[in-house]
């Protein structure tokens, strides 16, 4: 459940109030971060302007991020990506349509006991054979992350450029008068 779900004697709404009179009250120069999996399962209260000023939204990856994703578990287990020709490389980007980093991370796992147990040298395809029996959160949960993602592009501001068509957005931050953000402009 979410927050206030129950069975914590009332904890959970307690520790929200604070945080949300923290957030109403605080004057002082703080940069508060937060990250949800489903914000959709966040009380609105939460999410009003003057407790947050920005949502982003990361949503599934782009295959530019994939392929990212890709080469940084591959280096954490001690492939170097340039070892690959990028063709090879490109179809693990395509088997993953619909996963998310975390699948990603889980393929490059997989594949590398896909390949041990098979006593071969480790190749991009063995990520590609384990993505075909893995089933994404994007298909399993399709109704949910369709839901999420829509909520996504009425409310928040895209963390990457996957979301083309999202209209400008108005940016406003406590004490400073607000101006449209073009998508090309960098924020420092």
């Amino acid at each position: 459940g979410g927050i206030g779900s129950g069975g914590d004697s009332g904890t959970s709404s307690r520790v929200l109030g604070t945080f949300l009179t923290w957030l109403q009250e605080c004057e002082a120069p703080v940069f508060t971060m937060v990250t949800a999996n489903n914000i959709t399962s966040l009380p609105p209260e939460l999410l009003r302007r003057g407790r947050f000023d920005a949502i982003f939204a990361s949503g599934l990856p782009t295959d530019e991020e994939k392929l990212e994703i890709l080469k940084i578990h591959m280096r954490r287990r001690g492939w170097e990506p340039k070892e690959f020709a990028s063709k090879e490389m490109n179809k693990v980007v395509g088997a993953a349509k619909g996963f998310v980093g975390a699948e990603i991370e889980a393929a490059v796992k997989d594949g590398l006991i896909l390949a041990f147990n098979a006593g071969e040298q480790f190749e991009p395809d063995h990520c590609v054979q384990a993505l075909k029996v893995m089933v994404p959160l994007s298909k399993a949960y399709a109704e949910q992350i369709q839901v999420m993602t829509l909520w996504a592009k009425q409310n928040a501001t895209p963390a990457s450029k996957r979301y083309e068509d999202m209209p400008e957005k108005v940016v406003a931050l406590k004490g400073r008068k607000p101006r449209v953000r073009k998508d090309d402009e960098t924020e420092h």
